[in-house]
């Protein structure tokens, strides 16, 4: 029975799957710039004179770290390096914020 159900659920998984990785590789080309543009506004509070070189540093090594993932997800994406990307961007805001605030005492 070539063409029944079974046979039109595994054409569709593979669709589905094609069609995810699509997207991801959408996603990580729109993303780049943004990225880069995030790394050098997280950098001016010590530019403007409201953190010091700890805020400064620290800064640079998580925004860089930031960058050098969401550019090994636009250059081969998959599932695993998009949740990577997306650990990254949830714990990246708090830790600049802890080590503004840390700087700041």
């Amino acid at each position: 029975m070539f063409g029944g159900p079974m046979h039109q659920a595994r054409e569709t998984r593979e669709e589905k799957a094609h069609d995810a990785g699509q997207a991801i590789r959408r996603l990580a080309v729109y993303f780049r710039p943004h990225r880069l543009a995030l790394l050098a506004v997280s950098l001016l509070p010590t530019l403007i004179g409201l953190a010091g070189g700890v805020y400064f540093a620290g800064a640079l090594v998580l925004g860089a770290g930031f960058v050098a993932l969401g550019a090994q997800q636009a250059l081969a994406p998959s599932t695993l390096r998009a949740r990577r990307v997306l650990l990254a961007s949830l714990l990246y805001l708090p830790a600049l914020l802890a080590l503004l605030a840390f700087d700041k005492a």
